[in-house]
């Protein structure tokens, strides 16, 4: 009489887990290779900047598309932190500053019709974040109770040539 609820029991699990782990394993699949997407969409675009010494409106289209294939909305960050050099406390001292001159903001527009010539030294740093969740991530969540964060990156560049 034990037998019977231990093979229910059995063949529930092997159930779940023929179905389950499958499902699971394509969807985690999916997010990696989103993942990866807009990882290499964020090293180009930074790239970009750092060997153009130039943050143009048509880059930030490009990129913006190429990241909106992952099919996720993003929200971007693009800081520029200019190379300030200023006299130091000892006579013939050079002190070298980084100075937050620009921040970019996909929710307050983006890069709109800029040409925006850095220098040398400057430092640029693009960050995204999505939006919404992977269909892992509402899985893990909705299923498994797992809470999960949205996916962010963050990359920094110095500029290398003069824009």
């Amino acid at each position: 009489m034990t037998s019977f609820p231990l093979k229910l029991v059995g063949a529930i699990l092997t159930v779940l887990l023929l179905i389950f782990v499958p499902i699971v394993t394509a969807v985690e699949k999916t997010d990696i290779g989103i993942e990866r997407t807009a990882w290499n969409c964020l090293q180009n675009y930074t790239d970009i900047i750092a060997d153009k010494g130039r943050i143009t409106s048509d880059d930030y289209d490009k990129f913006m598309l190429k990241l909106g294939s992952t099919g996720l909305a993003w929200k971007v960050t693009v800081t520029v932190d200019s190379r300030r050099v200023y006299a130091g406390s000892v006579l013939g001292q050079m002190e070298v500053r980084h100075v937050t001159t620009h921040v970019y903001k996909s929710d307050s527009g983006g890069i709109l019709n800029t040409n925006e010539a850095l220098r040398k030294g400057d430092i640029v740093t693009v960050s995204i974040e999505s939006l919404n969740k992977t269909a892992g991530q509402q899985l893990t969540e909705n299923i498994l109770k797992i809470w999960t964060a949205p996916s962010e990156m963050s990359l920094a560049a110095m500029v290398r040539n003069d824009g």
